[in-house]
C-alpha cells in the first residue's frame, strides 16, 4: 500500500475540535483501504489545503484511493443510516453519517465523488478560522484551531 500526503507543518488550520476530526479521517482512511484491498497497486493520497470561498478562508481535506470508485446507486445513498456497501457483519453503515454530521457541527461539509482518472475522492471543508457571532467579536464555541499534522512524502505500509 503505498500513501502520498502533501502538506506543510503549521501552515494550515482548521478551527474545529481535534479528537473529532480523527475520528472523521480514521473512518475515511478505513473506508479507503477497504476499496483498495483488491487492487494491484493499492494507492491512498492525502492533501491539505487552504481555499477562500464566499470570502472565508477554508481547509481542504482531500482522501483519494485508487479503488472501484462508488457506483451511481451507492453515491445517492452514501449518507442514509444503515447503507453499505461492504459485506455483512463488516460494517454498519454509520461511519460516513456521522463523518459528515462532525464535519457540519464545525460548520464545514463532507463530499464524496469519483475521480477523474478511477477511485474515489472524499472532500473535507472546514472553516480554517472562527466565525463571529452577529454582534460579538470572538468565537461562541470551544473549538479551537488545529494544525494540519506534517504531512509531507509518502509512505508504504505493508
Amino acid at each position: 500500500m503505498a500513501v502520498a500526503h502533501d502538506g506543510e507543518f503549521g501552515r494550515h488550520f482548521a478551527w474545529c475540535e481535534s479528537n473529532r476530526l480523527e475520528q472523521v479521517l480514521v473512518n475515511l482512511l478505513g473506508n479507503s483501504l477497504d476499496a483498495t484491498a483488491g487492487t494491484a497497486e493499492p494507492k491512498i493520497a492525502i492533501s491539505v489545503t487552504t481555499r477562500l470561498l464566499d470570502a472565508a478562508r477554508w481547509t481542504c481535506i482531500e482522501v483519494r484511493d485508487n479503488g472501484p470508485g462508488l457506483t451511481e446507486a451507492a453515491r445517492r445513498q452514501l449518507f442514509e443510516p444503515f447503507f453499505t456497501t461492504k459485506s455483512s457483519g463488516a460494517g454498519l453503515g454509520l461511519g460516513l453519517v456521522i463523518s459528515r454530521q462532525i464535519l457540519q457541527d464545525f460548520g464545514g461539509e463532507l463530499t464524496l465523488e469519483n475521480a477523474e482518472d478511477g477511485g474515489a475522492v472524499a472532500l473535507l471543508t472546514i472553516p480554517a478560522e472562527p466565525a463571529a457571532p452577529a454582534g460579538q467579536a470572538g468565537p461562541a464555541d470551544a473549538r479551537a484551531p488545529v494544525s494540519a499534522p506534517a504531512l509531507s512524502g509518502s509512505s508504504r505500509i505493508s
